[in-house]
């Protein structure tokens, strides 16, 4: 893992100088190419590279130079640490004007009282603050841009390695990036973008080895973990340029790559993108996304997202699929990086199983007018999530009720292998909740249609894995050979039978009563139901609306047989929803055609 994240750093010019670190400077402490105070102005929103001197910046004693934060710079400080800080900040300009004498100039203006104090007055009037980091401008030229200083930091980062503290060894070890011959580095810098799944503000390491655990053979920190300095700054460059713009999603971030350069357009990874698959409500998703017609949406055609879920499901395949692809799933704790999973594998398999996947969601639509695009993923793990009212921002739900399963799904879809069982327990409890809420919508009886589809991926990976076929279709199989998906038709028509007996408002229906009870217990339900319909069937006025569902629940009741089974595990559950959905979504195709 870590020599294919190094090679691709140096393959893609995106390793980092030894001791360098990108960062956000605020602003730029404006002056003149004599020193004077001119004012401040506003940085970048990119980042850019400064020296870093690592964990050390986090101690009372040492600060970085050139990117501090402002209460350092502009000794606005009062406590003993801060003042201990700005003292080594003046100290570093000190040393590095010998190589660069643009730090003399701005040595003097930090320690001039008349200077400094135009420059601690200004900025209490400006809108900045103490915390946020300042650099220094001197004529055209901001410090960071010069590259005089270079040789002089690497000799002082050498010299503070050999003699103060951080246990660096000159005994050689083989690198573990590399493999190469090389002086372990004494510290290993943290990498920044974490922060979102836990990870620490000041960023997180990589490798660690600060425990006496960690100890063995009587070596000592780096020792135990050879790397060498260039090696470790270039997988951290990597690793933060990764990050970015890295997915977020159930507490982790998913950081991918692949061996060979992958046109946008062609890089199905990005589809588990949150941000490609969330919609325009930042919290609670359109209940009814799933219900459009196959038929092509124009406006979805426009994202990058639903052009290259089209061009797979058309079967439009790359010409080169001889690639690798690589996945990290990537959280922080307690300032150290956890890798919670690594896979690697064939670009052609990819294809494949992003190909299986959207074959797998393929449903109708429960309106019965065509089939149920692709839904977002976002949109799907919204389905996976407990029906409560919540003032909780729903990506911080997820991260909490769907840890550990997140990263189970994802693997499922690449790999193309059985979805959890806990999927299908969530999808139905999704299901359930929702069909026992009272709804002025004609769509009251229908199940959800995104939380039927993981049913149907669920029940046919299962099967496969097991030898067998598919055993869900695409629509209503009349033939089902599972008397759970025949009951589940049979409760939608005598649902479908009260709703034109009645109305539609008709406030708690056989559903809102009967539903749940009818799909893990149907023979104790559907009997009774049985009796109700005769009732409401000799309300219906139209008679050949009669004659239909008389039809309907004969044809049911002999591919059910004799009897009805007294308790349904959790395939069955499934099946007896998904033979209620699609029965449904076949009644309002009826309709529509009458």
């Amino acid at each position: 893992m870590l020599n294919e994240l190094y090679k691709y750093s140096i393959d893609n010019g995106i390793s980092s100088k030894s001791g360098f670190k990108k960062k956000s400077i605020k602003a730029y402490i404006l002056l003149s190419e004599t020193g004077k105070f001119i004012g401040f102005d506003p940085g970048s929103s990119e980042k850019v590279m400064c020296p870093n001197i690592g964990s050390a910046a986090q101690g009372p004693t040492k600060c970085n130079f050139i990117a501090e934060k402002a209460g350092i710079v502009l000794g606005m400080g009062t406590k003993s640490n801060e003042i201990t800080k700005r003292n080594f900040y003046l100290q570093m300009l000190g040393l590095a004007k010998v190589s660069e004498p643009l730090f003399a100039i701005c040595e003097r203006a930090l320690t001039g009282k008349e200077q400094l104090d135009n420059m601690q007055t200004a900025f209490e009037k400006s809108k900045y603050k103490a915390a946020d980091v300042l650099s220094l401008q001197v004529g055209e030229m901001r410090l960071e841009q010069s590259k005089q200083y270079y040789d002089w930091w690497d000799e002082f980062r050498t010299s503070r390695a050999d003699n103060n503290g951080t246990k660096a060894t000159k005994k050689q070890a083989r690198c573990m990036i590399t493999g190469a011959l090389t002086t372990p580095s004494g510290t290993v810098p943290k990498v920044s973008g974490l922060r979102v799944v836990g990870g620490h503000s000041s960023g997180d390491a990589l490798i660690c080895f600060d425990k006496p655990a960690f100890c063995s053979y009587g070596l000592e920190q780096a020792a135990n973990a050879a790397v060498s300095e260039k090696a470790i700054a270039a997988i951290n460059a990597v690793l933060e340029t990764m990050l970015r713009d890295a997915p977020s999603l159930a507490g982790t971030k998913f950081v991918h790559w692949y061996k060979k350069e992958v046109p946008k357009e062609l890089d199905f990874l990005t589809l588990f993108n949150d941000q490609a698959f969330k919609f325009d409500e930042p919290d609670e998703p359109d209940e009814e996304m799933a219900e459009e017609s196959h038929e092509v949406n124009k406006a979805a055609l426009k994202s990058q997202a639903d052009q290259l879920i089209k061009s797979i499901e058309d079967g439009i395949a790359p010409e080169k699929l001889d690639n690798i692809y690589y996945i990290l799933m990537l959280s922080g704790a307690s300032g150290r990086i956890m890798v919670r999973s690594y896979l690697q594998g064939s670009y052609e398999d990819l294809y494949n199983n992003f190909k299986q996947w959207f074959s797998d969601l393929h449903i109708v639509s429960a309106n019965g007018k065509g089939f149920t695009r692709v839904p977002k993923l976002y949109a799907m793990y919204f389905r996976l999530l407990k029906v409560e009212k919540s003032t909780q921002n729903t990506s911080d739900r997820m991260a909490k009720e769907l840890s550990g399963l997140d990263m189970q799904i994802k693997f499922s879809i690449i790999n193309n292998t059985p979805l959890p069982d806990n999927v299908a327990m969530k999808a139905l409890n999704y299901i359930r909740s929702k069909m026992l809420e009272s709804s002025e919508s004609s769509n009251e009886n229908t199940p959800d249609t995104v939380a039927c589809q993981w049913l149907k991926v669920w029940l046919n990976r299962r099967n496969r894995q097991q030898g067998g076929e598919n055993v869900i279709q695409e629509s209503l199989n009349q033939h089902n050979p599972s008397i759970a998906y025949q009951a589940g038709r049979m409760m939608t028509v005598y649902a479908a039978i009260q709703a034109d007996a009645l109305g539609r408002d008709l406030g708690a229906g056989i559903i809102q009563r009967y539903y749940a009870s009818a799909s893990t217990s149907p023979a104790l339900v559907l009997g009774k139901l049985s009796v109700l319909s005769q009732y409401h069937l000799s309300k219906i006025e139209n008679k050949a609306f009669v004659n239909r569902y008389e039809r309907m629940l004969s044809e049911i009741a002999i591919q059910i047989g004799t009897s009805l089974p007294t308790t349904l595990n959790l395939e069955k559950q499934s099946q007896f929803a998904l033979g209620y959905y699609q029965q449904r979504a076949a009644i309002y195709t009826s309709k529509t055609k009458d």
